[in-house]
Parts: C-alpha cells; structure tokens; sequence
C-alpha cells in the first residue's frame, strides 16, 4: 500500500508540530503506512512506530521570524539547500506516496519553496501522481504583497488539489487573514478544530483563587513569565495562588532563576503533560493564545487573560483573540501594555466577573480529516498496488 507523505518544517513555536503529529498517528492507526519529512530544531515525538521519519538537515528560526538560519546560526547555504531538495525527491521517488500533505505551505513556510516545489514537482513524474493537499490552521499570518498573494494562489492552482484548513468557518474563516479565497479554484474545506490534547481529562472543582500562567513551549513567552512572577510579588497579587508552568525552550539557568526568586505561593516548574487537567481546576489562566492553547481553554471552559503574540508583525494571535473575545472567553492584553499592576487588575475583573464563556467551536475536526483521507484513497485499497 501506498504511504501518505507529510512535509513538515519547525521555525517557530510548537503548534504545527502537535497538529502533524496527531494527524499521522491517527491515520496509522487506521492501518495508513505513513511517511513524515521534518526540518528544523524540533521534530514530532510519535507514539506509533509504524511512522518513518526522514529529518532533514536543520534549518531554524535566527533572532527575528524574517531569519532563517542553520542550527549552528549561520545564514542557510545553498549546499544546505540542494542537499534537502535532493533528498525529498529521492524520497518521493523511492516511496511513490498516493497522497502528499504540506504543513502550512504555500500560504506559509514560502522560503521553503524551492526544496517543497522540487517534492511536487518530483511527485508528477511517478506513475501515479499523488494528490497533493495542503494543510493548514485557521489563521495565517496575512501576506500583505500583492505579488506574493498571486504566488500562492499561482501554486495552490498549479500544484494541489485541496486546501483543508483546521478550523471552523463560523468561527473565523481562513478568508479572515486571507482575503483572495475565492481566486483559489481548487477545493478549501474548513475541518473544524484538531485536538492535540489529552481529551479524557475529569471534570475538575475550580478553586477561583488558583491562577495559571502558561506559554505554550517557546521562547515567545518569557515576557509573560516574568512579569506574572513580579504580579504574584506584590500584596495584590500574594492574595492567589500562582502555577506558572515553563516550557522547554527557556534554558535551565533562566528557570532555576525564576524559581528560586518566585515567592511560596507561586510554584514554578516545567510543562506538565496533565496541563488540560490543571486547567480544569484554576479560576483564571493567563497565556498566549495559540491554535493549541485556544482549543485547551475552550475544552476546559476555563476563562482567562491572554497577551497575543505580536513581535515582527504577527497578527495570527491577535485574530484568535479578538474572536475568542466574543464570546465571553478572554480578556484580551498588548504585549505592549503587560505589567505587573495591569496584570493583577485585569485578573480581579475576570474573577469578580464570575461568568461562565460559550463554547465557539469544537474541536472534533480529526473525524473529518480521515473522512476525507478516506474518500481520496479507501483503506480498501489492495496492497500490492
């Protein structure tokens, strides 16, 4: 049988690595041989041994998201680029996959063009010519050229089949930061929401007076880590109790500082795999608001205070909490305005508030993506083809 091949690359953040991850494990469980490419400094941790994993060469983030650089910091050098764009043409070609799915790409991950449209175009020459399909979340980052927007409707028209963006129209609409959906001529279908979490969490006694302070497991939130460290230090903040959780990217010496200067009533330790757990059970969480951090507020009907992510223009955030606003689920902070006096006033507002959100959306959209899978390449299908 044939392997569905995911081309993932890892910049920024941890979102889009969780939402591969449980799109490959799902369908492996329904007996899809599946093949994931993945560049970067991060790569999926898989439960499913079945999945075979080709790492490319890395290629990260530098200081800025317009930076892209290799995992010694040094700018990308073309060898660096031939070499990937080798490889996952040999990989097309020794596994001739019936279905390649990019993670973000056109509408993200552009730099990457050269070694992706190398895969796609490899994928044309095979016998059977795979569908292609991108997959994407629910916002992206708004291309504000013109000539770049035409790129990506060029590409998406050229090269692919359907778009299948991982949200809910009703909700927000991937027409909210892309504006030109409707010059796409192939297929855009909204799945509804991916759960990359633990789903069979038990229904928790909130204690009001519990704050959790979370930034998903990049660098972008050590702002936010800071700053509720100093909130939880003055009189008005020691009346909670603090759980800041940290995530793996902050070096170990950043952390042992902030848990040696946090004060008793604050505890301060790393990312926990029960953190949908922990949510259940606070009276306000104060966060970022990614993909995966919306969809673990949501679940929980947890309410709280979120402080988008906005350097080098980002607005993805900022979108996502703007709607989730709606419907009584955030307080929505400026990284700009953050203190440590704002901070506690705005979590006094939202506990003395004592409402209960709406649930937007549900995140049930895995059911449609295998629906989908399923109807493109039966699981029928003979394995000697």
């Amino acid at each position: 049988m044939k392997p569905i091949l995911f081309h993932l690359q890892h910049l920024f953040g941890s979102g889009h690595i969780q939402r591969i991850r449980i799109l490959a494990e799902a369908l492996a469980r329904k007996g899809y041989p599946v093949i994931l490419i993945s560049g970067g400094r991060e790569h999926p941790t898989l439960s499913d041994p079945s999945i075979q994993i080709f790492t490319l060469s890395g290629i990260t983030a530098g200081t800025s998201l317009g930076e892209i650089v290799d995992l010694d910091g040094n700018p990308v050098s073309d060898s660096l680029w031939k070499q990937r764009s080798y490889l996952v043409r040999q990989i097309v070609l020794e596994f001739e996959p019936a279905i390649i799915i990019t993670e973000g790409f056109p509408f993200a991950r552009r730099r990457f063009s050269g070694e992706i449209l190398a895969m796609l175009e490899t994928a044309r020459t095979i016998t059977q010519p795979p569908t292609i399909i991108c997959s994407v979340r629910d916002i992206i980052q708004p291309i504000e050229r013109t000539d770049q927007q035409d790129q990506v409707i060029c590409m998406l028209n050229k090269y692919y089949d359907e778009v299948l963006v991982h949200g809910e129209r009703s909700f927000v609409s991937l027409e909210a930061s892309f504006g030109r959906l409707s010059e796409i001529e192939i297929p855009v279908s909204h799945t509804g929401y991916l759960d990359t979490g633990v789903t069979d969490f038990q229904p928790a006694a909130r204690n009001p007076q519990l704050i959790v302070v979370s930034a998903g497991g990049g660098i972008a939130g050590q702002a936010i880590y800071e700053t509720a460290i100093q909130a939880a230090s003055t009189p008005h903040g020691a009346i909670w109790k603090w759980h800041i959780l940290i995530g793996n990217a902050i070096d170990e010496d950043t952390f042992f500082r902030w848990q040696q200067n946090a004060p008793d009533h604050v505890t301060v330790e790393r990312n926990r795999a029960d953190f949908r757990q922990l949510l259940a059970s606070c009276g306000v969480s104060v966060s970022q608001i990614g993909y995966n951090t919306a969809i673990d507020m949501v679940e929980t009907g947890t309410r709280g205070i979120v402080i988008p992510f906005e350097s080098d223009g980002e607005k993805e955030q900022m979108t996502r909490a703007r709607a989730l606003m709606q419907f009584d689920h955030v307080k929505v902070l400026s990284e700009s305005d953050l203190s440590a006096e704002v901070l506690t006033n705005v979590i006094s507002i939202v506990m003395s508030e004592n409402k209960g959100p709406v649930s937007p959306f549900r995140a049930n959209g895995i059911e449609y993506f295998l629906s989908k899978i399923a109807s493109i390449y039966p699981i029928c299908t003979n394995s000697t083809e």
